[in-house]
């Protein structure tokens, strides 16, 4: 028997070094790639492309917006889904019309939803099918953290909830971007093993060059980048910083069943935004409500 535990322990081992091998020649390419402005970014579909295009004018209307959503039907099923859920509905009635549906929403929410299509379209392509095990944890990682984002800017009113929302969203697209590169070059039965950390390195300076390929804000293409970046050396000219890294922090409490209060209220990002106990209490109750508005 302790031959036979050493033989898989010596089996384990073996396994850890050779996805660490691919791992770390394929994000030896990637830096490669980025640096000679050769890496090929995933896109986002053209009716989101227009839709953020009109956004960004100044006399952009309801009504355009409108025109542009009805030629995507699951973007327009979304979007009168999410204008008639509780959050968004109050006391207003029931809407079939998706100018009401827009102005109900907002812009800004509406910016925040159109990604939330893209990055479903991303999620459903071909050639993600059969390293799906490796993906599904990401895009719960990627609505957990929207939701918290949006309830924790909503709370402490240090920026846009919505605008939150559409960071949360794309936050961890590096690590989806990477994952998707090395789960193709895996044996389909293995997980991340020892490429986690090289993925954790690697994950926000390839989040950020896809972020800035989407034409995000440069606040948010920063926020993304420097999510490994020691506190000290980070630049906190914007509090979205902050709001990703203690939505980040208790996502991953969430994702452990171990939220430690006191340990996040210690953050110093959580110390700047003035984040106690009762606020994290709350935002985790918004929270599942943002959640499942996302999930519709």
């Amino acid at each position: 028997m302790i031959v036979d535990a050493e033989a898989r322990t010596m089996l384990r081992t073996e396994t850890d070094r050779s996805e660490e091998s691919v791992a770390f020649r394929i994000i030896k390419d990637l830096a490669a790639e980025l640096s000679s402005g050769e890496l090929q970014l995933p896109s986002l579909p053209e009716v989101v492309v227009l839709i953020r295009a009109a956004l960004d004018r100044e006399d952009c209307s309801a009504e355009q917006i409108a025109d542009l959503v009805a030629s995507e039907p699951i973007l327009a099923g979304t979007l009168l889904k999410v204008a008639n859920s509780v959050i968004y509905r109050r006391s207003g009635s029931e809407t079939t019309s998706l100018v009401t549906g827009i102005a109900r929403l907002g812009l800004k929410l509406v910016r925040s939803i159109s990604m939330q299509f893209a990055l479903q379209q991303l999620r459903r392509a071909e050639e993600f099918r059969r390293i799906q095990h490796l993906l599904d944890p990401e895009w719960e990682r990627s609505r957990m953290v929207a939701g918290l984002c949006h309830a924790l800017a909503r709370r402490t009113r240090r920026a846009h909830p919505d605008e939150m929302l559409t960071l949360g969203l794309v936050h961890n697209i590096g690590r989806i971007y990477i994952l998707s590169r090395c789960g193709l070059k895996m044996d389909s039965t293995q997980g991340e093993g020892a490429a986690s950390g090289l993925i954790d390195d690697w994950h926000p300076i390839v989040g950020s060059a896809i972020a800035e390929s989407w034409n995000l804000p440069e606040q948010a293409i920063q926020a993304i980048g420097q999510q490994s970046t020691p506190d000290e050396q980070q630049d906190y000219s914007h509090d979205i910083n902050d709001l990703l890294g203690v939505a980040v922090a208790i996502a991953a409490g969430e994702r452990n069943e171990d939220v430690d209060q006191e340990a996040i209220m210690q953050m110093p990002q959580a110390e700047r935004l003035g984040v106690d106990a009762d606020i994290i209490m709350a935002v985790r109750e918004d929270a599942q409500e943002v959640g499942e508005m996302l999930a519709l």
